[in-house]
């Protein structure tokens, strides 16, 4: 095979899962107040979620990004291992979008606490 031939079947250049050439990547400043990105290990599918503007904050303090970070460049920045198996691939993803009061919670509209 061709060099040339090997950049084209780059799945990061390819058909990927969240890449496409005609659409720009999300950025953290993208994300809505309430709004969490997760942290994932691609080895052994550990996660945790992290707020937006927490990860803004950190970033800006470090001075290794900002408000306009893609959100898949996050995890370029984690410079410890996994908790669960020791390595080093992470990812990053929007998480699920959460309300600061989920339906059912207290402090929600239905109990009638503030």
């Amino acid at each position: 095979m061709k060099p040339e031939d090997r950049l084209h079947r780059s799945p990061r250049l390819s058909g990927a899962p969240g890449f496409s050439p005609d659409r720009p990547p999300m950025l953290l400043c993208h994300l809505g107040q309430h709004a969490r990105v997760r942290l994932v290990c691609s080895f052994c599918g550990w996660s945790r979620s992290y707020g937006a503007h927490a990860l803004i904050a950190r970033l800006t303090a470090k001075g290794t990004g900002g408000p306009r970070t893609a959100i898949a460049h996050v995890a370029r920045h984690v410079p410890w291992p996994c908790p669960m198996c020791r390595r080093m691939g992470w990812r990053t993803e929007p998480a699920a979008l959460t309300s600061p009061n989920p339906p059912g919670s207290a402090g929600g509209a239905e109990t009638g606490l503030p």
